[in-house]
Order: C-alpha cells, then sequence, then structure tokens
C-alpha cells in the first residue's frame, strides 16, 4: 500500500518543481501592461496641450462664441451676399472651395488605416461628401469666413483638432473649421467646436460626450525656478 501513495506524492512534487500553479509570464505581462496603458478615450485626448490657443467655453448655443470669435477677424462681419461683386464672389467660392479639399484631404489621410466601426460601414450620403468618420456640405451662403466638418464623435482626437488648425494658413488664417460633433448615421450634429489658426473653442457642455478627461492642458513646467 505504501508505494501507490509514494508514487503520488512523487507525481505531485514533480507537477510543481515544473511550475503548475504559476501564472505564465506572457499573461502577467499582459495584465500589467492593460493596467499601465491609457484608454481608448484617453489616447484620443493625448496630445490636448497641443492645441493652440485651447478654451472651454460656456455657451447655451455652442456656435455663439464661434460667431463672437470670427467677427473679430474681420472688419465687416456683417457683410451679405448681395453687397459682394462678382469678382469678389468668385473669389470666396475658391477659398470655400480650396479649404474644402484641404479638410477632404486631411481628413482621408487622418482616418487611412482606421478600422471603420460596422454602424458606419454604408453608402455615402446623396450629393454630400462623406468619408466613412466625416461629412462635409461645401454650399456657401454669405462671407462667414468658415466651412463645416461633420465628425464621427467616438474618432474625433485632439490630433484631427491639431492636423485641421494646420490648414488655416495663408488665405485661410482668418477662416474657421467648425467641426461638428455627430452619433447619428445621418450626421445630424450635436456639439460644434470651432477651430481657427490660433485658438480652439471647445463648449463644455460637449465634453462629457467626447469623454475628455482633463478641461485643461498641463501648465508647462518651470525651468527657471522662479515663483510666479
Amino acid at each position: 500500500m505504501m508505494k501507490p501513495c509514494f508514487e503520488v506524492l512523487l507525481f505531485c512534487v514533480l507537477l510543481l518543481s515544473s511550475g503548475c500553479g504559476e501564472t505564465p509570464p506572457e499573461a502577467a505581462n499582459s495584465s500589467a501592461e492593460s493596467q499601465a496603458m491609457p484608454s481608448a478615450s484617453s489616447r484620443r485626448w493625448v496630445t490636448l496641450d497641443q492645441v493652440a490657443g485651447l478654451q472651454f467655453v460656456e455657451d447655451s448655443y455652442d456656435h455663439e462664441s464661434i460667431e463672437l470669435a470670427g467677427k473679430r477677424r474681420h472688419e465687416n462681419p456683417d457683410l451679405d451676399l448681395a453687397d459682394m461683386s462678382e469678382a469678389e464672389i468668385k473669389r470666396y467660392g475658391e477659398l470655400n472651395g480650396l479649404l474644402h479639399r484641404k479638410m477632404e484631404e486631411c481628413v482621408n489621410n487622418h482616418f487611412r488605416d482606421t478600422p471603420v466601426p460596422e454602424i458606419l460601414q454604408k453608402e455615402g450620403l446623396a450629393d454630400k461628401t462623406v468619408s466613412p468618420f466625416t461629412y462635409q456640405n461645401w454650399d456657401w451662403y454669405g462671407p462667414s469666413y468658415e466651412c463645416y466638418l461633420v465628425v464621427w464623435e467616438d474618432a474625433l482626437s485632439s490630433k484631427l483638432l491639431i492636423e485641421l488648425q494646420s490648414l488655416l494658413t495663408g488665405d485661410h488664417r482668418d477662416w474657421c473649421i467648425v467641426v461638428c460633433t455627430t452619433r447619428q448615421t445621418d450626421f445630424e450634429t450635436n456639439h460644434e467646436i470651432g477651430v481657427f489658426s490660433d485658438e480652439v473653442l471647445i463648449p463644455k457642455s460637449a465634453t462629457p460626450d467626447l469623454k475628455i478627461s482633463r478641461q485643461k492642458p498641463k501648465a508647462p513646467p518651470d525651468n527657471q525656478g522662479g515663483s510666479e
């Protein structure tokens, strides 16, 4: 009777010495990495502090601050289409089209390698320029010096805001790209963000939907060592 018991005991010892019951190194590393890596939503905003002139604004209507910021940039913000000469209309239309083409190229490059969620795997909407994540309407009804871009809310990031901001140079330096967010597959808008060459205005009401965890960029380190 002693021999079988001894064999069972020896078998258990061999199993323990071979590493039975230990966490595989791969699993341990995976767990540590998952805890160390930020969530997908927080990674969207890791470069928020690089957005030039970032402001979080409080408005009853998102567009109000964008409109006021635009008026500061133009001598005659109330200029109507009827007040424009044919040459001015032609020139404005060219600038509007040029900025839309730059925006289209920007978003196509930005989302080139981004997997398209099933909800957005659909045909483009009629008479509209639509990428899987964005929608543009090139029409303009007056010299508002702004172009609209609707972006799928979960795909919007600080990186895209920075890339769009970089388009506002030269003749477009005082224009605005109004980034509208949406959670609707028909691209009906939710919030509006004003992207200017020197500032970006994000309504505070949008931050929960956009999952922006911090509302102010970190202050730069004080390398001088002095007090404020």
